[in-house]
């Protein structure tokens, strides 16, 4: 149950990252252009973007008002954009 648990989180969290680089894609920004819109450096953009960061939900709310979009599109499979199962996993 630990196991299932814990791939849960790392689904979520690549779930995250995929979309925090599709939407900063979509506004034409690097990663060091985004990290200074939002205080951060550009190595912590990229290990959210791997899913190996953990946001709080100030910084997740901080990142979408970056990238003028909905905090919840940061969070969920959006319908704009193919995603497979194996990036998710």
């Amino acid at each position: 149950m630990f196991t299932a648990m814990k791939n849960l989180y790392q689904n979520n969290f690549d779930l995250f990252g995929n979309n925090l680089s599709h939407y900063r894609r979509l506004c034409g920004m690097t990663q060091e252009a985004l990290g200074r819109a939002v205080g951060m450096n550009r190595t912590y953009i990229s290990a959210l973007e791997h899913g190996r960061a953990n946001p709080t939900l100030k910084l997740m709310s901080t990142l979408a008002i970056a990238l003028k979009v909905d905090v919840g599109n940061l969070l969920t499979i959006p319908n704009d954009y193919p995603i497979s199962e194996e990036e998710l996993q």
